[in-house]
């Protein structure tokens, strides 16, 4: 609960013998060494933040898979999604070799070196003395891999 609203009253014998009071309490965060200065989340949470559980470090208010962290550090506003976006990068593999044109290969790709299965990921002649085969799908389905290409007779 983000707040709690508290009321009280005495009895003596079963019967009210005060008035009924109450009070609110709001739920602080802790915000201690977590690398966002106040004055960050003062600046996008107004003076409230303490409060707000959307100033946590790790939280993403405005749904843009970043989170406030990563928006203090690349100077994003973490509550506007269009202020900035995650990016991912990955390395495809580019396996090159030497070919005599017109013959049949097949690259195949494995996930280990012993035991794993081995899945034809292409067939083609080659057109020329030497062939390249870039495999798109690596690393999405086949992390580690390892490759053989052999000629098809």
């Amino acid at each position: 609960r983000e707040a709690a609203t508290i009321k009280a009253r005495a009895f003596f014998n079963g019967f009210p013998v005060t008035e009924v009071v109450s009070a609110t309490y709001l739920r602080v965060y802790a915000f201690d060494n977590d690398g966002i200065p106040a004055a960050w989340r003062e600046q996008y949470f107004g003076p409230g933040y303490k409060t707000d559980p959307r100033s946590a470090v790790d939280a993403d208010p405005d749904n843009d898979q970043t989170s406030n962290l990563q928006e203090f550090t690349a100077g994003t506003n973490p509550i506007d999604p269009l202020s900035g976006f995650r990016v991912g990068v990955r390395a495809v593999p580019e396996i090159v070799f030497p070919s005599v044109v017109g013959q049949k290969y097949q690259v195949r790709r494995r996930t280990s070196l012993t035991g794993a299965e081995t899945v034809v990921v292409s067939e083609f002649i080659a057109t020329e003395a030497e062939s390249r085969y870039v495999d798109t799908a690596a690393g999405v389905v086949a992390n580690p891999a390892f490759y053989l290409v052999a000629p098809v007779p």
